[in-house]
């Protein structure tokens, strides 16, 4: 994306309007690229997602990808969602937050870039396996290809998967979702993974496809 729909994003910003243009100051002064990705103004390093800003509903939010890499003296960085093993993001609601937390923030953003140039990784733990819901294992009983696909997949691919389907109690739901990604798992795609072929982060989804429409 160009960097005028950037700052169109940011001049149509309807709350804490001022916290997300200094920390998108902050970024773009410390040696990140910014671009559009997903609806939100991500910040990369030599091609790789570093750190990206969110504004939500009561606060704002500087969100790092491989935030649980970066040592955080001061405890300051929060766990997005109950089930994020890599990221963490630091919380603004006012202006003098920013201000007065300038060099932490600077701090967090060369350790992100340091993480990136290591080449470091997330390990993999036991405690991250999520068990199977019976449904998603009565689908496999009943379709034993979908079930020799799924177990091809990456571990971090199938853990994807299983979050999506079992963060819902409902098993008409859960059938549904597995019936939809039935096909992108015989595909051996994660469940963000590009099935276009346009994404400028490939194997990841980028959105691109929203770009490329096809005419009718």
């Amino acid at each position: 994306m160009t960097t005028s729909s950037l700052d169109e994003y940011f001049e149509g910003l309807q709350r804490r309007k001022k916290v997300m243009i200094a920390l998108r100051e902050i970024l773009n002064s410390n040696g990140l690229t910014e671009a559009k990705k997903w609806n939100k103004p991500c910040y990369t390093f030599d091609g790789k997602n570093i750190a990206m800003l969110y504004d939500f509903k009561d606060h704002c939010g500087l969100g790092f990808f491989k935030g649980v890499l970066l040592k955080d003296h001061e405890n300051v960085l929060q766990i997005p969602g109950e089930f994020s093993r890599q990221s963490r993001y630091f919380k603004f609601d006012e202006l003098t937050e920013v201000e007065s937390q300038i060099d932490l923030i600077i701090d967090f953003i060369q350790q992100a870039i340091e993480v990136e140039k290591s080449g470091a990784e997330i390990p993999q733990h036991e405690t991250d396996e999520i068990e199977f819901p019976s449904i998603l294992l009565q689908m496999f009983h009943e379709n034993q290809s979908l079930q020799q696909s799924f177990e091809q997949l990456t571990k971090g691919r199938q853990r994807g998967y299983l979050i999506h389907f079992t963060s819902t109690k409902n098993e008409m739901i859960a059938r549904g979702r597995i019936e939809k990604c039935t096909e992108r798992i015989m595909q051996g795609k994660g469940l963000h993974d590009c099935i276009c072929g346009f994404s400028n982060r490939f194997p990841r989804c980028d959105g691109s496809h929203k770009y490329h429409l096809t005419d009718e």
